[in-house]
């Protein structure tokens, strides 16, 4: 079943990943980056590291990918360009991917990865981190969300329209 799960998120991650990189439409390739947020955050997940699995989920599948779909929704125009990559010299990226696939075909069928890790135990990383946040670096935490909503607090002066005032 792990076999399967691997297989899955690789196939997902990957897969999503070529369709950013060789799609000709702009919007396909925004949409298709989802699919390998997604696949990256479970295989944080899948590693037992939640808490960075967690984080990808939101900030970037959640917040920076809403950003790059509304930027390329609202771009004018954006109809009348052909393609959004441009040509590639298939001549040398063609060797170069297939030295890459059997470099990481090499690594992944080595030994190396079969280790039984079924004694180790695996506390989640959310707790580990939480407690360290609300004991030894409260100071710090609290400092960085004082600084955190000023910065907020700042932008929202600047980008404050001024009102004229009529005599």
């Amino acid at each position: 079943m792990e076999t399967f799960i691997v297989s899955v998120i690789f196939i997902v991650t990957v897969g999503s990943a070529c369709i950013v990189a060789f799609s000709n439409n702009l919007v396909y390739s925004a949409f298709a980056l989802i699919g390998t947020f997604l696949g990256v955050a479970g295989t944080f997940i899948y590693l037992n590291a939640t808490f960075l699995g967690l984080v990808q989920l939101v900030v970037y599948a959640g917040g920076i990918l809403v950003l790059i779909i509304f930027a390329v929704m609202l771009t004018s125009k954006i109809n009348e360009s052909s393609r959004s990559n441009p040509g590639a010299n298939y001549k040398a990226v063609v060797p170069l991917v297939l030295l890459l696939v059997l470099l990481v075909g090499r690594i992944l069928t080595r030994d190396v990865w079969t280790k039984d890790l079924s004694g180790m135990a695996h506390e989640p990383t959310i707790t580990a981190l939480g407690n360290l946040l609300l004991t030894d670096y409260l100071l710090p935490f609290e400092l960085v969300s004082v600084v955190l909503l000023a910065a907020m607090i700042g932008a929202a002066v600047i980008s404050r329209r001024k009102v004229k005032t009529q005599e």
